[in-house]
């Protein structure tokens, strides 16, 4: 079973089994990569740097959601290549009002990474995995991510 990795020392969110079957390619939210499968867009994994030092510490609260996958919506597969990384926010531009600024906000008491901006009641989650909740607005695009990684290493630096 692949486990997600925050590494305090490197600022990085990784997993331990890197073992990826399919074809891939990424979606990058500043240093994030979201990785999603070519051939489907399922979102499958995110690594990258991300520096928790800059986030904000606050209690974050996860809202209700269903189990399932997240898919790209709206969005032609064909004009992306095996293995290559491309801005969310010039691919999904509809999202630019969330990520443009970007908002990280971190609760080391859950051990909860927040990117982008909260949901409101009425908007959708989907839990990808143990490790990612995906935020939808009411057009179901993407508006924020839940990382709750398997574990953190090295020391936290505030």
């Amino acid at each position: 079973m692949r486990e997600m990795i925050y590494d305090f020392t490197t600022h990085s969110l990784y997993y331990t089994n890197k073992e990826i079957s399919v074809s891939i390619f990424s979606l990058a939210i500043d240093t994030l990569e979201m990785v999603f499968e070519l051939q489907t867009g399922k979102l499958i994994g995110i690594q990258g740097f991300l520096p928790l030092v800059q986030a904000s510490n606050s209690k974050i609260f996860l809202p209700k959601f269903q189990k399932g996958e997240y898919l790209l919506q709206k969005f032609d597969l064909s004009k992306c290549n095996p293995n290559e990384v491309y801005d969310w926010t010039k691919i999904v531009p509809q999202t630019q009002k969330y990520f443009e600024k970007l908002s990280i906000k971190y609760d080391a008491e859950k051990g909860i990474i927040q990117i982008g901006e909260t949901l409101s009641e009425q908007e959708t989650a989907i839990k990808v995995n143990d490790n990612i909740l995906c935020g939808l607005d009411q057009n179901l695009y993407l508006k924020c991510v839940y990382i709750m990684p398997t574990q953190f290493i090295g020391k936290e630096q505030r």
